[in-house]
């Protein structure tokens, strides 16, 4: 029963929301860990060490997306064979440049969208005397239509209608009005406006608009006293035991893309066309679903599997990346690289367990209707796993994933773990 009230609550709101306002921000993040170890049927084991720095930009308006990003990583693995009884260590280092926009001739309708990335990597192995480098630049164009929103800052405006209403300053919870113009405020703030505004008061100038709000929308007759104003700031910050505040998708979105590899350091030339699509709707105060399917062709002889995974953008810190028509429909896929098609779906459960854990679950399931190696044609990849996002101060969150994995021709069946931390420094 509480589930479809709640679910009713939630459609009710969630129904017709849009954002259409201008968003811009940066960000720095650090990421250390990504501890993994990998058990696959028939094959053997592996253990990886990740660490990597990103440094990113945005401006969002109704009807322009324009994102930059700058990357470098550095991954260690080890493999054991248990087939031959062999061991190999490998170690890849990576610097990455995307940059991409998107036009909408009518806010959250039709859209057109360009973006390239230039990615540099250099691999030491067991295996090579020498360390093997390789530099490459794609381009994607394509066009769509819809807009996926994050509508998150609602839950923090209906917290607030709650703690005003508890402590007598309303006589009855916030208009629907007044939520959703709290909830672009938040939006703007958590997206980085206020910080580079307002950075050294940027909470309290927050607060005043907020309030400005309430006032504006008759919701309060005089300003909120001290008790009340921090009473709602510790709920903003997520330290009065409420939920983790995982990203609440919305709306749908189609599109079709094709990518064009404009050189390389090797023969291969990796042109895709993608058609995809995604869907997101919030169930509960707790629980919401992102779904995506798609579609990949190779384009000529000459590709090697080699998909771009055009980066999302950190919305929120130390939750899930945010996703955007620039990123949305990345294929996510382990490469097996002789393809020619692919078919998909995944399928994303987000749910909070308290103000500083939640849990997410990913499933997915892949069908390769042709390949260059016939052996491998009519292949099924499908996996399940589950992350575990905890907060353990501040902007330093950490991170369990768990994961099972089959392909019906290729590894069979594998066992992932892992184990990450993430600091966002500004």
């Amino acid at each position: 029963m509480f589930f479809i009230s709640s679910y009713s609550l939630s459609q009710n709101i969630y129904s017709n929301y849009n954002f259409n306002d201008t968003i811009q921000g940066q960000r720095l993040q650090i990421s250390a860990g990504n501890i993994s170890y990998s058990k696959f049927a028939g094959f053997g084991s592996q253990v990886n060490v990740n660490v990597e720095a990103n440094y990113l930009k945005w401006k969002f308006t109704p009807k322009t997306l324009n994102y930059f990003q700058a990357s470098i990583a550095d991954d260690y693995n080890k493999t054991d064979l248990s087939s031959s009884n062999q061991s190999f260590k490998r170690n890849i280092l990576q610097a990455s440049l995307y940059g991409g926009t998107s036009y909408y001739f009518q806010p959250n309708k039709f859209f057109v969208l360009g973006k390239a990335s230039v990615n540099h990597f250099k691999v030491t192995d067991d295996n090579n005397s020498s360390p093997y480098e390789n530099s490459e630049g794609l381009l994607h164009g394509g066009i769509g239509y819809g807009r996926i929103f994050d509508a998150q800052g609602l839950q923090s405006a209906q917290y607030f209608s709650e703690a005003l209403l508890k402590k007598g300053k309303i006589k009855t919870k916030l208009s629907s009005k007044t939520l959703l113009e709290i909830d672009k405020l938040i939006y703007a703030y958590r997206n980085g406006n206020y910080y580079n505004k307002h950075k050294d008061d940027k909470e309290s100038i927050l607060f005043r608009d907020i309030e400005n709000v309430l006032l504006r929308n008759n919701e309060i007759e005089n300003r909120l006293d001290a008790e009340t104003a921090v009473g709602l700031y510790t709920i903003f910050s997520n330290s009065s035991y409420k939920f983790f505040y995982y990203p609440r998708y919305t709306g749908y979105q189609i599109q079709s893309e094709l990518q064009y590899q404009m050189f390389g350091n090797t023969d291969s030339r990796n042109h895709y066309l993608l058609l995809s699509g995604a869907y997101g709707i919030p169930f509960s105060e707790q629980t919401s679903m992102l779904f995506r399917a798609f579609y990949s062709m190779a384009i000529g002889d000459k590709t090697t599997g080699n998909i771009s995974n055009f980066p999302e953008y950190y919305e929120l810190y130390g939750g899930p990346l945010d996703e955007n028509n620039l990123s949305f429909n990345n294929p996510n896929l382990y490469p097996l690289m002789s393809y020619k098609s692919i078919i998909g779906a995944k399928l994303n459960l987000y749910h909070s367990i308290n103000s500083v854990a939640g849990i997410s679950i990913r499933t997915y399931y892949n069908f390769f209707p042709e390949n260059k190696d016939i052996s491998l044609t009519n292949d099924e990849l499908c996996g399940l796993d589950a992350t575990l996002t905890y907060n353990i101060f501040s902007r330093l969150f950490s991170s369990i994933d768990v994961g099972y994995r089959y392909t019906k021709q290729y590894y069979t069946e594998g066992f992932t773990t892992s184990l990450r931390f993430d600091y966002t420094i500004f």
